[in-house]
């Protein structure tokens, strides 16, 4: 492909997502409770994405990989550090998730990993002639911008808050998936990252004043600065460029 229609293509991926999740429901509606829509939505995601990807786009999958394993350990710290900063993980194990939670998980993480770091992010490597770090960018914030889908079911500000963090965790998986070739990983941060939410889906949301709210956002605009550092860092000291599949 030329770089309009990659472009093209990087920008459809992108919202793909607010478009199934916005317009699918509506014809779930009739025919299947509402509990299943996220699952029947990312199910459907996947599917596109597979078949989207064997005509047009053509990019290969780095599903798992044992290459260099205590070299992909090392590089899975930061993630690591992320879940323990901006997740209560202990939550998964006080409130047991049933199957149903840890399905619609599952799905959720391999439709937004498959898409932002195992097909964006690529297309984005065409787009930008391979620099590394410009393409992170694009592929973190298609994933951030995703995520506005939310507002339907929660308040703005929060939304925002949702997607600043999501864009520091896309930066930290898609630099996980460039030096390590191996998506499995990403989608495991993305299922651990996802379960305490997920699993306590229930509980009141918590409402922050005015002062509390300007503190938390200089504090994930600070966390999503860092998280980029780090994955500049990563891309400049493990990167291989003979490793990506050009």
């Amino acid at each position: 492909m030329n770089k309009r229609h990659t472009f093209v293509s990087i920008v459809l991926l992108i919202l793909l997502v607010p478009i199934v999740m916005l317009l699918f429901p509506s014809i779930l509606y009739f025919i299947i409770p509402s509990k299943y829509y996220q699952v029947c939505c990312d199910a459907l995601i996947i599917v596109i994405l597979f078949i989207s990807n064997k005509q047009f786009f053509n990019v290969k999958l780095n599903v798992i990989s044992f290459n260099h394993i205590f070299t992909q350990i090392l590089l899975c710290i930061p993630t690591v550090a992320f879940l323990l900063l901006t997740k209560n993980i202990k939550a998964i194990f006080d409130n047991k998730a049933d199957i149903f939670v840890l399905i619609t998980t599952l799905f959720i993480a391999l439709a937004e990993e498959i898409l932002f770091r195992g097909i964006v992010l690529p297309l984005s490597l065409q787009y930008t002639s391979y620099k590394y770090f410009a393409s992170l960018l694009i592929s973190s914030v298609g994933f951030a911008f995703s995520h506005i889908v939310n507002i339907e079911h929660a308040p703005v500000e929060m939304v925002f808050l949702q997607m600043i963090l999501v864009f520091s965790a896309g930066m930290l998986s898609g630099a996980l998936y460039l030096t390590t070739k191996n998506l499995s990983l990403p989608i495991v941060f993305h299922f651990v990252n996802d379960l305490p939410v997920l699993n306590n889906v229930q509980s009141p949301a918590i409402a922050l004043s005015s002062s509390q709210l300007k503190f938390m956002y200089i504090l994930v605009l600070a966390i999503a600065m860092i998280c980029s550092f780090i994955s500049f860092i990563q891309l400049k000291l493990f990167i291989n460029k003979d490793r990506i599949h050009k």
